[in-house]
């Protein structure tokens, strides 16, 4: 018999993905047999289509079964309402014809642009992975970023290049998951005139990524007894020699034996 078959892969998909059972309050699998179903009219006549979207992608991985629960609901229409006022704050300030000078940043922006690029790839990542709540989550990361800029940094030392790019990413970050919200946003607030769903994923600098500074845990004896700020790129010896200053009070008159160094993590030093 002559083959039929009209392509070359055993299967006509790259990936599958299993999504998980939902299940109600008591861990029973939910079905409309058992009568035991959340109508989705309950959750969006009240919320809207947007928060239980976003809700049910972040309650849990999609691939896992997860208990059903209310409260999950009402937080992500807090975050929702938050990542509204987030965007439309940024907004007053942003300006899409400014042109992105990173060298002539203060702290306050230079740091967001930072955690903008870290959030992006984070999500990026996540999404192609279908890890739907962990890319919310970096999202979620951004807005709490973006709101701490609007509430620190007075509206005149706002950066509008900046808050132009950082509004236009928090609004394309979500649009797979709210796509009502993210369209209107992109209308009302960014004023752009074509659909968001017209235009391409946002690209993101892994080098514009990376912290100058990092925070490790000094340990003495295996005790966290200090917390200390270092250069990302700090070499062993100078991590150590930051690590014994921190907790000098810790290891006096006793004898170093050993020091451990995880760069980027903590210093561990022996002594007795």
């Amino acid at each position: 018999m002559r083959d039929l078959g009209m392509i070359d892969l055993d299967e006509p998909f790259v990936n599958l993905l299993c999504q998980g059972m939902v299940k109600d309050a008591n861990g029973d699998t939910m079905s409309k047999s058992k009568g035991n179903v959340v109508p989705p009219s309950s959750v969006i006549g009240p919320y809207g289509a947007d928060t239980m979207r976003l809700a049910i992608l972040f309650i849990a991985p999609s691939e896992k079964d997860f208990n059903w629960d209310e409260e999950v609901v009402a937080g992500a229409n807090r975050f929702i309402k938050r990542a509204w006022r987030c965007v439309w704050g940024l907004a007053e300030t942003a300006d899409a014809q400014a042109a992105l000078d990173v060298s002539s940043m203060d702290a306050a922006s230079a740091e967001l642009w930072r955690r903008t690029n870290e959030m992006g790839l984070k999500c990026t990542a996540d999404f192609d992975r279908a890890q739907f709540n962990t890319a919310i989550s970096a999202v979620m990361e951004l807005v709490n970023d973006a709101s701490g800029y609007l509430n620190k940094v007075q509206i005149d030392k706002r950066d509008p290049a900046l808050a132009f790019v950082v509004a236009r990413t928090i609004v394309a970050m979500l649009s797979p998951i709210c796509p009502h919200w993210a369209e209107e946003l992109y209308h009302e607030a960014l004023g752009f005139t074509t659909s968001v769903y017209d235009e391409p994923w946002p690209e993101f600098d892994a080098e514009a990524a990376k912290a100058s500074t990092v925070q490790i845990a000094v340990q003495v004896l295996g005790r966290v007894r200090a917390r200390i700020d270092v250069a990302a790129d700090a070499s062993k010896d100078e991590l150590e020699a930051a690590a014994r200053e921190a907790v000098a009070s810790f290891i006096e008159g006793k004898t170093v034996r050993k020091v451990i160094v995880v760069p980027g993590r903590l210093v561990n030093i022996v002594a007795n």
